[in-house]
């Protein structure tokens, strides 16, 4: 299991996050995810974006609460993990900003392409 957050790693907010992370939420001691398995990318999609380290990562599963991260780890030219979610039926969660919604978010069910929405779920929280 891996985290990958869009921050620009080693600036300031990737260390506010990993303080939040590892000192106010205990993310890895809650979850068992490993501290070597938390990733931080530049940015959503290209060479340094999140399709191309999961692509990396062998990753096939995803949550996230913005649909361009999803849709760029679907198709991103620069590297994606599309071959990899169809192979192990995986899935991509799109939650409510923030994963506390009361419902799911709303998208035009028209901007993600037919295979993709095999695999896309809408969920309002974690």
């Amino acid at each position: 299991t891996f985290l990958v957050s869009k921050v620009r790693p080693g600036g300031a907010m990737h260390r506010r996050m990993e303080q939040w992370l590892h000192e106010t939420v205990h993310f890895c001691d809650n979850t068992g995810v490993f501290r070597g398995n938390i990733v931080f990318v530049r940015n959503v999609d290209g060479p340094e974006g999140k399709g191309a380290v999961s692509l990396q990562l062998g990753l096939s599963h995803f949550v996230d609460d913005k649909i361009e991260v999803l849709k760029s780890l679907w198709q991103d030219d620069a590297g994606n993990v599309r071959h990899l979610v169809e192979r192990h039926q995986g899935l991509l969660f799109h939650f409510a900003k923030g994963g506390w919604g009361k419902s799911p978010p709303q998208v035009d069910k028209g901007e993600i392409s037919p295979m993709m929405r095999r695999h896309y779920r809408a969920v309002p929280h974690w």
